[in-house]
């Protein structure tokens, strides 16, 4: 463990896209850990302006999710934009007490400019194993997410 008496490292890692509230605990809660630990936040999404950053946590911050013009979370290459009815989560068992089947969807972007449905990618959760299923932060291969996108 290294010297007497030093804290333990903690990598602490906080991907934030569509608001504040996820990285405004993360905050919090890094710097309570910080009493007792070396905190390493690694941080995974845009800081707006006026956030404080504890001075006693050390900060990597790893490139921001990419957003189209309209907001919509792209893919790395900014080719892909991929869709679920995920945003019916919340509201499903209060306004749709029959169920709403949850789908994802891609339209290919393409570079010149337009966007149009690929017909050979639609997945209906609600026939999963184990289902039905909410999409909710889908994670594709090569990294692409429905609400998320590792850089």
């Amino acid at each position: 463990m290294g010297e007497a008496g030093a804290r333990p490292s903690l990598l602490l890692y906080c991907q934030h896209v569509l608001g504040m509230g996820h990285l405004v605990r993360s905050l919090a809660l890094a710097e309570s850990l910080a009493a007792r630990f070396h905190v390493v936040f690694l941080n995974g999404g845009p800081v707006p302006h006026g956030v404080p950053r504890p001075r006693c946590i050390d900060f990597i911050d790893l490139p921001p999710v990419g957003f189209d013009p309209a907001g919509r979370l792209v893919s790395r290459d900014g080719r892909r934009i991929y869709f679920t009815n995920a945003l019916y989560t919340p509201w499903d068992e209060q306004f749709y007490p029959d169920g709403v089947r949850s789908w994802m969807v891609k339209l290919n972007a393409a570079p010149q400019g337009g966007m149009e449905i690929d017909p050979d990618f639609f997945v209906d959760f609600h026939d999963r194993p184990g289902g039905p299923a909410r999409a909710h932060e889908v994670r594709l291969q090569n990294g692409d997410c429905t609400t998320e996108i590792f850089q």
